[in-house]
């Protein structure tokens, strides 16, 4: 169970959470918007962004179990407390989920969402022709400020205004802020993993 839990990347997912919370916020026009609906809503989300995060983080535990055995051995995968078939079963599930909860949920901003970055994903980790960008620091900058800074709060910001709240997408003064605030820190820890 402990090494289910490092491989899931637990920091990972309690930022995914903080910023699903902060971004769904922006789509609050009153406080009667803050309603269960609301509340459940906010836990789909979230799951859909946890399962997200899970598949891109195990992805890319899977393809560099090599560099992490001397980087990071502490990793499940690296350190062989979890197998690569094991932690592939939990990676394609959680693809599966990502992109299946809001296919059930009928909610265009988070199928669209989950595709982006189950691609991204991909792309970022996967040793395929024209894939493997986390070994281009200008991709992998473009991976993680995409991701982080434009995706998570658009897609969650449109699924609140539209599949929760029931209103016209409409682009705000305040989620453009924090678009910009979040693509700022993106791109900042994009630049700090590079170095």
């Amino acid at each position: 169970m402990k090494a289910l839990y490092v491989f899931t990347r637990p920091y990972a997912l309690i930022g995914t959470g903080m910023a699903v919370v902060s971004h769904s916020l922006l789509a609050v026009q009153s406080f009667q918007d803050i309603s269960m609906p609301f509340l459940v809503g906010l836990v789909q989300v979230w799951i859909v962004f946890a399962l997200v995060q899970i598949f891109a983080s195990g992805i890319n535990q899977i393809y560099d179990v090599e560099i992490d055995k001397i980087n990071k051995p502490h990793l499940p995968v690296a350190s062989g407390a979890i197998s690569k078939q094991f932690a592939a079963t939990i990676v394609t599930a959680a693809a599966i989920l990502s992109l299946g909860l809001p296919i059930m949920l009928r909610s265009v901003p988070l199928v669209s969402g989950g595709v982006i970055c189950f691609l991204l994903g991909c792309a970022y980790s996967m040793e395929l022709p024209f894939m493997r960008w986390k070994s281009n620091q200008t991709l992998t900058t473009m991976v993680i400020g995409l991701g982080r800074g434009l995706l998570f709060p658009f897609i969650t910001f449109f699924h609140f205004q539209s599949s929760v709240l029931g209103r016209p997408i409409v682009l705000t003064k305040s989620l453009l802020f924090s678009t910009c605030v979040c693509s700022l820190i993106a791109t900042v820890i994009s630049l700090a993993k590079v170095i």
